[in-house]
């Protein structure tokens, strides 16, 4: 099955891991949506409100494990045990490096991991083009879903890195790092705010991300 046959007219939800999320005034009913959405370690991590840690059908990920970056090696067990279906791989192997990471996972047994599809490289390289800057996972994740046809992706966690990380999500070495991201995080916010004033009708935000869009107009 292609992935667009995975998402074509689903009631898709993609959940990101901003700490507000673990606020009990944030309860998301899961029972609303076909498809539970995850970005790189939160199936690991736990680190949303217990409900919503029950259900990762699809998990964006992009392979990357880079220690000094606190980019920790994943664990396909522990995502097969979480009952992820399918593993979406964000960057295509259009460069050497990240044909090393998806050759990585590919090495795996199949039957020691999910299923896999990899976002096309002409819209990555759309993406990375239009954002002006080398978008994160959570930006590749919005822009693939709605490339395949959903019905409606609602948004909840995601927030351009304005609000922080929930606790445990990124290893302490991340935050002590003092060299600037490659991933500029205004330049997508921005490029995300101009899509959304034309496509609001195919997404739903939630309060945090529209105050943040409105302070963007």
């Amino acid at each position: 099955m292609s992935f667009k046959n995975i998402v074509e007219n689903k009631k898709i939800l993609l959940l990101g891991p901003a700490a507000y999320l673990k606020n009990k005034k944030n309860y998301i009913n899961l029972d609303n949506y076909d498809i539970v959405v995850k970005i790189n370690k939160m199936v690991e991590k736990n680190v949303l409100q217990s409900p919503l840690n029950s259900r990762n059908e699809i998990l964006y990920h992009c392979l990357d494990i880079n220690v000094p970056n606190g980019d920790m090696p994943y664990n396909t067990k522990i995502w097969l045990d979480k009952k992820v279906q399918h593993v979406r791989i964000t960057h295509p192997p259009i460069t050497e490096y990240y044909l090393k990471n998806i050759q990585n996972f590919i090495r795996i047994p199949a039957q020691r991991r999910p299923e896999h599809s990899i976002v096309d490289s002409s819209l990555f390289m759309w993406i990375n083009r239009e954002c002006k800057t080398l978008p994160n996972a959570g930006t590749i994740a919005i822009f693939d879903l709605l490339s395949n046809n959903p019905s409606k992706l609602t948004i909840r966690g995601i927030t351009f890195c304005k609000t922080p990380y929930s606790e445990g999500y990124k290893e302490e070495i991340f935050y002590r790092k003092k060299t600037k991201s490659q991933h500029d995080h205004d330049k997508q916010l921005l490029f995300f705010s101009k899509f959304y004033q034309n496509n609001y009708e195919r997404i739903d935000i939630d309060e945090e991300l529209d105050s943040i869009l409105r302070s963007y107009k």
